[in-house]
């Protein structure tokens, strides 16, 4: 049965299926002489009387129903030509160049898979496979009462495309260079190159990259790590991108960071404006000089402080980071003796005033009663002056209700606490001023009783 239309239908959107998907990004990994040097086959001359024929192989007891479309010649598959390999749902098992080598069968083509669902994974192989359903094992046949179940086996990789419905949309890129097969993903703002540490193409990308410890990321501003990687958490933006884990990260200024790290940038925190050290850490700065763990912790920044350096230092090396530190705890330094100088001027301003105020109670009333009247201790023998001074200091005098009497001849005068005089009139505010004012009585102009 002659399907050259269907054939070049099937083609066309086979071809297009695989430009698509580059276009649109997806993840994929493109293996350039991965695991050895093939030949790249190219399509030969129909030769004269060969037909385009659609066999199918069909076998319901053994279990397999697949399709192979090409040319036939003679009862073989003519060498030089594509073959298709459809199975029982139309799906392409397999596409490529049929080759001979050394009486076994190749095709130098390519092989997709796609999962059910929109939401699926896809993958495309291209290179060189072994091909064959002959019951010897060891070649194609057309004659279907002679096949079994088509086999396919890789013998050679050239390109590798992956997409999952899970991971990024980055490319990626295998390639051997002086017989070390390398891996290398392309980021928005680095790039990520690791050794492969296996042949086996099955090895998903992340077990690649998460196993070794020889990760190198090249950041676009010069910055460079080595060492073992780990993907951002599941809620970051960059959830997918690799940052460094433990390792040894060179800034392009010269600096130099050696230890574990917690976050995507090596000195900057989960949010931006926290900057900060590992504590398992070795830092070279660009001038030569060192430091173990968080050098940092020494200046016991608050996050006001913090955020404070970060708003007005890039703080992209650990040299920056000290260098603002530096002259960040300096100028804080120098408000707080600022501050304490003016504290303490202030103080001994207080303390002239408090005694200039005692020399003057001294002088005024002597040095006993001028002494109690500085303590502020209600003494019975007071004059109404004196105890006026006190409640002056005290700022207590208009809290006073005053009442005026005299008995057998003597003048009575009684000051009692009056909470109605009070702003606060109620609460522990008046309570703590009331406990402060006793009632006072007087006697002739002089303090005789004291009543709490």
């Amino acid at each position: 049965m002659h399907v050259g239309k269907n054939y070049s239908e099937h083609m066309k959107s086979h071809n297009t299926s695989i430009i698509s998907s580059t276009q649109k990004k997806i993840l994929c990994i493109v293996i350039l002489s991965l695991f050895s040097v093939g030949i790249i086959f190219s399509q030969t001359s129909v030769p004269k009387g060969a037909k385009l024929k659609t066999i199918k192989y069909d076998h319901r007891l053994l279990n397999y129903n697949y399709t192979a479309v090409g040319y036939v010649y003679d009862k073989q598959f003519v060498v030089g030509q594509e073959i298709v390999f459809l199975g029982a749902y139309r799906d392409t098992l397999i596409s490529g160049v049929y080759v001979v080598k050394n009486g076994d069968s190749f095709l130098d083509g390519t092989i997709s898979k796609k999962s059910p669902g929109s939401a699926g994974s896809y993958s495309l192989r291209k290179g060189l496979f072994k091909v064959t359903n002959n019951k010897q094992g060891d070649n194609l046949t057309t004659i279907p009462t002679e096949a079994i179940d088509l086999k396919i086996e890789t013998s050679v990789i050239r390109e590798y495309y992956y997409r999952d419905y899970y991971q990024s949309l980055y490319p990626m890129i295998m390639k051997k260079q002086q017989g070390v097969i390398f891996l290398k993903i392309d980021f928005k703002d680095r790039s990520l190159e690791t050794e492969l540490i296996s042949n086996n193409s099955s090895l998903g990308a992340d077990d690649v990259i998460e196993s070794s410890q020889k990760v190198k990321l090249n950041y676009k501003n010069g910055d460079v790590f080595v060492g073992s990687v780990q993907k951002g958490s599941s809620y970051a933006s960059n959830a997918e991108m690799y940052h460094p884990k433990e390792g040894e990260y060179k800034f392009a200024t010269g600096d130099k960071l050696t230890g574990v790290f917690e976050y995507d940038h090596p000195v900057i925190g989960q949010y931006a404006h926290v900057i900060y050290i590992p504590s398992k850490s070795e830092t070279v700065f660009s001038d030569g000089t060192t430091a173990s763990g968080n050098w940092l912790s020494q200046y016991n920044f608050t996050d006001k402080e913090w955020g404070q350096i970060r708003a007005s230092c890039p703080c992209k090396s650990p040299t920056e980071i000290r260098d603002m530190a530096i002259r960040f705890d300096k100028e804080r330094n120098q408000k707080l003796e600022e501050n304490r100088l003016a504290k303490a001027q202030v103080e001994k301003q207080e303390q002239t005033a408090e005694q200039d105020r005692k020399n003057i109670l001294v002088k005024k009333y002597g040095n006993y009663w001028g002494n109690l009247v500085y303590n502020e201790e209600f003494t019975p023998g007071m004059t109404k002056a004196m105890v006026k001074e006190i409640l002056e200091k005290q700022r207590h005098e208009n809290y006073y209700k005053k009442s005026v009497s005299t008995i057998s001849g003597n003048v009575i005068e009684m000051w009692e606490f009056d909470t109605s005089l009070l702003r606060v009139s109620s609460g522990e505010g008046a309570l703590s001023i009331q406990k402060q004012c006793p009632t006072l009585v007087f006697k002739n102009e002089k303090l005789t009783d004291i009543y709490r």
